[in-house]
């Protein structure tokens, strides 16, 4: 046996010896055609391999360990036409292939990795997605750093933030979304918390992928569609780079008290195969204000608030066709107030922040911790491609004290995922017209969730899940102008839930009920499948039908139980269907895409609150939509886009196949447009007016004491601008200057609105700057 293990290892050194003699490489630099400036973060790749990565901060790139052969060499990004040419590499060649981009508004020729579990360009894509990219992601952390936000003002569709810490309410296409990172989910669909958005650093972020529309190709509970942040890559050729941020933030009227300020660290590089990437921030944040100068309420608020994120990728390439790689996030939230809350009155006052002290401890995510290993092969099985992944989330999130609990509490929400993905891809041709490619595997998840109060009484027990999923998807071109899809996952949950007693609660006389525990299990078979025609650029429609499969927040029936067994407790699972129908138009220099979507689903997943208690409502819903955007180029140095995005949904209480009433707003976002005008008159110099519109929403009618249930209150709209500039001091520094509610407008958030109370009725901030110094060695 020694002596085989030794041939082995022998045989592996001499393979490596030989391909190093053989491995080929490719270098250049990607500028822009007009300007001749180098361009950053442009996706250079070798269709069909796992060889490509981003060009750097100077434009360029480098490609090593690339089997001798012919290719097919692909420049791509968001603003530009995608470029491509065709290449032949001999043994240890080193090629040098320049690429000049010209500007484009379309953004058809972006990647995403997320709509189909592999790497595709979007005009394959039979769904709506909208990919924010580097470029857009730094612009919108430089006027406000909360995702919430920068997801609100560049995803149509998506419900607007609510400036707090909880993302409540901000839906995707009226219904619940799944958040992950790199793949690894950050929801806790067993107890929904609301704090799946805010869980990592956007500055670690290459891009973020929004798929929208019901799916389970990543698993259950994307009803709406689901965001996957990605995380980045490491791009330098060089041993060692690195970057250093300095940011200084605080209110422009009454700024007393308001500053903040931040400070990156990044390295990174390549050293043979090993590439890595790792950075590290601190953010202190200040106490934030609204437009008057009044301090804004410490609930579960983003004022006086310590941030660290630390973060870290190394990949390791075997040979040319196997890399390995692994990741770690740790990202941690905690406010540390003077402040507490004073109730306002809901309609004329806003509740504000007073000094004093606030009960209990602070408030905020304690820790939230990512890691991933993973395995890609090129060919590994003839022309068959596996990427397979581990993966591990651990969370904790503590909620602001409350009287509810008998005898007072907090609340605390914990859970820890381990998970595996196993993707393999084979592609096929039948002739020089049909060719395609079949994605299948498998996924793994144990997710144990559950909600106690920070002195250990429990509210939701443990819940122990298990999931399972099989899944194939079939892809055919046809005459490479139709791309045809079908798909299928087969779905398998176990749970298990402990004997436990629910938390007693007022006066001490509700709860108390001592449930028996059990085995809960779900299964489901949902299928998918789409159309897009590409043969034109001027007109590229598709069409759309796909099934989500979801479990409605089962640890909020748990701790309400009145029954005295799991088994008695109403869990049924949701399926909802979606169907979408939408467009892209390349009419130079004019890009408009539009959808119109319409979702259904027997069982329903919305609140009604009976006696303070948040029940859900088990009845069918419909939900329907449009939305709309335009970008264009009207010079050279300006580029104008809007969007316009529209959700309504209707429930069937008495389920009699009418659809009376209105879901709630904390489903249902008002009407929502938004708009930006970018102008760089100057290579070093660039500047961006943005703007969101919300429109209103008022269909419920107040109770007889003049009070509305759980987002049945009315909506009033509102506008807001932030502006957006960077100089290039030096060709290694850029000062960025970047300023929230530009206009100083007064004016309460959708979410303080929409809940009706008196102590979550809440103004938004006031006109805010953040000043941005970045150094690149």
């Amino acid at each position: 046996m020694k002596r085989l293990h030794l041939i082995t290892l022998l045989l592996l050194a001499c393979s490596g010896s030989a391909f190093a003699q053989q491995a080929a490489s490719i270098r250049g630099t990607v500028t822009n055609a007009e300007s001749k400036e180098p361009l950053s973060y442009i996706n250079v790749a070798l269709e069909g391999t796992i060889k490509g990565g981003s060009t750097t901060i100077n434009g360029t790139y480098q490609i090593t360990n690339i089997k001798p052969g012919s290719y097919t060499l692909a420049a791509t990004a968001v603003g530009y036409q995608s470029e491509k040419k065709s290449i032949t590499i001999s043994a240890g060649e080193q090629l040098v292939i320049d690429f000049r981009l010209n500007k484009s508004v379309s953004n058809m020729n972006e990647v995403t990795v997320s709509a189909s579990r592999r790497t595709e360009n979007l005009d394959e894509v039979t769904t709506s997605v909208t990919v924010v990219d580097n470029q857009q992601l730094s612009r919108q952390e430089t006027m406000n750093s909360n995702v919430q936000d920068m997801l609100a003002n560049t995803v149509p569709g998506l419900g607007p933030g609510t400036n707090t810490t909880s993302n409540t309410g901000q839906t995707l296409r009226g219904r619940n979304m799944v958040v992950m990172v790199d793949g690894i989910p950050q929801s806790t669909p067993l107890r929904s918390g609301g704090r799946d958005v805010r869980t990592i650093d956007p500055g670690v972020l290459q891009r973020i992928e929004v798929i929208k529309g019901a799916t389970s190709l990543y698993g259950s509970n994307a009803e709406g569609g689901f965001i996957n942040y990605i995380t980045l890559m490491p791009t330098e050729n060089d041993p060692l780079r690195s970057q250093t941020t300095l940011s200084n933030t605080g209110l422009l009227v009454e700024p007393g008290n308001t500053m903040g300020g931040q400070v990156a660290q990044q390295f990174s590089g390549k050293i043979n195969e090993l590439s890595y990437v790792v950075q590290g921030r601190y953010e202190q944040t200040g106490v934030k204000k609204d437009a008057n100068g009044e301090v804004l309420s410490p609930r579960y608020g983003l004022g006086e608030t310590d941030i660290v994120n630390t973060f870290g990728k190394v990949g390791y390439e075997l040979n040319p066709d196997n890399r390995i790689e692994a990741m770690f996030n740790f990202y941690s939230s905690r406010q540390k107030t003077k402040y507490k809350l004073q109730a306002g009155h809901y309609g004329s006052e806003p509740a504000i922040g007073v000094l004093g002290d606030d009960l209990g401890v602070p408030q905020g995510t304690r820790y939230n911790y990512n890691g991933y290993l993973s395995f890609i092969s090129q060919d590994i099985v003839g022309s068959t491609n596996l990427d397979a992944k581990l993966y591990y989330q651990d969370f904790q999130t503590i909620y602001g004290y409350s009287g509810y609990f008998y005898e007072g509490g907090q609340s605390t929400i914990t859970s820890t995922k381990k998970g595996a993905r196993i993707n393999l891809e084979t592609p096929f041709q039948f002739n020089p017209a049909v060719s395609g490619h079949l994605i299948y595997g498998m996924d793994l998840l144990n997710d144990i969730t559950a909600q106690k109060l920070v002195d250990g009484r429990v509210w939701a027990p443990e819940m122990d899940m298990w999931n399972t999923a099989g899944f194939a998807q079939l892809t055919f071109n046809l005459y490479d102008h139709i791309v045809a899809k079908g798909g299928a996952r087969l779905e398998g949950i176990g749970i298990t839930v402990p004997d436990y007693t629910t938390l007693r609660t007022g006066d001490g006389s509700s709860g108390g009920v001592d449930v028996k525990g059990g085995d809960i299990n779900y299964d489901a078979l949902v299928f998918n499948s789409g159309l897009r025609y590409r043969r034109y650029e001027s007109f590229k429609p598709f069409v759309s039908y796909s099934q989500s499969f979801s479990i409605s927040d089962l640890g909020r029936i748990l701790r309400g139980a009145t029954e005295n067994t799991v088994s008695n407790v109403q869990s049924e699972a949701v399926i909802v269907n979606n169907y979408e129908v939408g467009f892209n138009s390349n009419l130079s220099p004019l890009f408009l895409k539009g959808s119109l979507f319409l979702s259904s689903s027997s069982l329903g997943s919305s609140y009604k609150e009976v006696d303070g208690v948040y029940q859900i409502v088990r009845a069918p819903e419909r939900v329907y939509g449009f939305e709309l955007a335009a970008d264009m180029n009207i010079s050279n140095a300006i580029r104008a886009g809007a969007s316009y995005a529209y959700v309504e949904g209707k429930i069937d209480n008495d389920s009699d196949g009418t659809y009376e009433q209105f879901l709630p707003t904390n489903r249902i976002a008002p009407p929502k447009a938004t708009f930006y005008l970018d102008y760089n008159p100057l290579s070093r110099f660039s500047a961006s007016l943005q703007g969101r519109i919300m429109g209103s929403r008022k269909h419920f009618e107040p109770t007889e004491d003049g009070s509305y249930g759980y987002g049945l209150a009315p909506v009033d709209g509102h506008f807001l601008a932030n502006l957006y500039s960077s100089y290039e001091i030096s060709r290694n520094t850029t000062l960025k200057l970047g300023i929230e509610n530009l206009l100083n407008r007064d004016y309460y958030t959708v979410i303080s609105q929409w809940y009706g109370r008196d102590d979550t009725y809440v103004k938004g901030n006031g006109i805010n700057y953040t000043l941005t110094l970045s150094v690149n060695l």
